[in-house]
């Protein structure tokens, strides 16, 4: 069924080594009403605070 509502998926287990970056399209989606569900693998601090943002 189709919906107007749009989101992405994201499994990581690292910082992003191609495209445009983290920041600039976790804004685009964000800008477009889109939803970001994620899942961080690993325990590294530094991982999870790459992908939520958070210190």
């Amino acid at each position: 069924m189709p919906t107007p509502h749009h989101g992405v998926k994201i499994i990581g287990n690292g910082d992003d080594n191609l495209g445009e970056g983290l920041a600039i399209v976790r804004d685009r989606i964000a800008q477009t009403g889109g939803t970001i569900n994620g899942v961080v693998l690993g325990g590294d601090r530094e991982t999870i605070y790459y992908y939520t943002g958070a210190r």
